[in-house]
């Protein structure tokens, strides 16, 4: 449920990860589909998860996919930095400015054009929203094209936001007051979703990290392992006289 409503994100069929070599959360199917019926060739390829799950052991040299509903499209992010939250490290992967751009500029994003694609840096995604006129951009047309960025249209710059959701406007006869508009896109609203992990879960991960480490050193070197175990068990909070029969 979302913002109190019966809209979701659809229906998703997800792997469990139990089959050997296999990871748990990438989507097979969307509402029933193992493809996106709104565009055609290696865009209506449905891949990665919906971000619950990431693949283990990510590298600054992979690509991360990830599956977003509102968008009907995969996503595909590269590393951007690495860094520590809490004690924890991290690589975080970023949308790249080609992303959103047209046909005419990123050739392997033609086949997303399904419909009007007049300017780079905008996505045009009225298939996929019941046949309205709507597109999607970064916040302030980032990476758009110049004359959107340009335009007077008072956007707020205080609000945070992942995607920007605009409106085709263009002239209309008979309508009045659509008559002598200029053929534009109006920005309606952003998308803004950020998560942090709690302070609580940090700390067990912190705490998982630490044996994944020294189990590590361990696997190198077996006869450090056990000289330092003892100390190990004494800062874990653990009892070195307790023995299992």
């Amino acid at each position: 449920m979302r913002n109190n409503s019966i809209n979701t994100d659809g229906y998703m069929e997800v792997t469990t990860g139990l089959r050997s070599g296999t990871l748990p959360g990438q989507v097979l199917r969307w509402n029933h589909e193992d493809h996106l019926p709104f565009y055609s060739g290696e865009c209506s390829k449905l891949a990665g998860s919906a971000g619950e799950f990431m693949p283990r052991d990510l590298t600054e040299q992979s690509t991360l996919s990830v599956f977003v509903p509102d968008l009907c499209r995969v996503l595909r992010l590269t590393h951007q930095r690495s860094g520590l939250i809490s004690g924890l490290p991290y690589h975080r992967y970023a949308f790249t400015p080609e992303g959103f751009d047209n046909s005419s500029s990123t050739h392997h994003n033609s086949c997303f054009c399904n419909g009007e694609c007049m300017w780079g840096g905008v996505m045009n995604v009225s298939a996929c929203r019941f046949g309205s006129p709507s597109f999607i951009s970064l916040p302030h047309f980032l990476h758009g094209d110049p004359a959107l960025r340009a335009a007077k249209l008072g956007v707020p710059l205080e609000v945070g936001g992942r995607f920007q959701l605009n409106i085709l406007i263009e002239p209309t006869p008979h309508i009045a007051l659509y008559e002598n508009v200029p053929k534009m896109l109006f920005p309606i609203m952003w998308v803004n979703q950020n998560v942090r992990t709690d302070e609580s879960i940090i700390s067990d991960l912190r705490y998982a990290r630490a044996i994944l480490d020294w189990a590590r050193r361990c696997a190198r070197a077996p006869r450090c392992c056990s000289r330092s175990l003892l100390p190990w068990q004494r800062a874990a909070g653990g009892n070195a006289n307790t023995h299992r029969p």
